[in-house]
């Protein structure tokens, strides 16, 4: 949340799916067993932009394996139905 505030505070924008660093981004995530060392430099950033855009992006794909793994058991759910 203290995110989006610094987000409106500073005008800051989103990066759009375009944007270099959200590539890095990307590249970043597919690393086995990432953790925070492995975004730190991002979370830590001196540049507000990065920091904020950084932790969108975790949180946004937080929520994207959350639904998954919520949504997994209730499809398992409906296919042991139709049997």
């Amino acid at each position: 949340m203290q995110c989006v505030c610094q987000m409106r505070t500073n005008k800051l924008p989103r990066r759009d799916k375009n944007h270099p660093l959200k590539a890095r981004f990307l590249e970043l995530n597919k690393t086995p067993k990432a953790n925070y060392a492995t975004f730190q430099k991002a979370i830590e950033h001196e540049n507000p932009k990065i920091c904020v855009n950084t932790m969108i992006m975790l949180i946004t794909l937080t929520v994207y394996l959350l639904r998954k793994q919520m949504k997994a058991p209730e499809t398992a759910f409906v296919l042991v139905q139709r049997l």
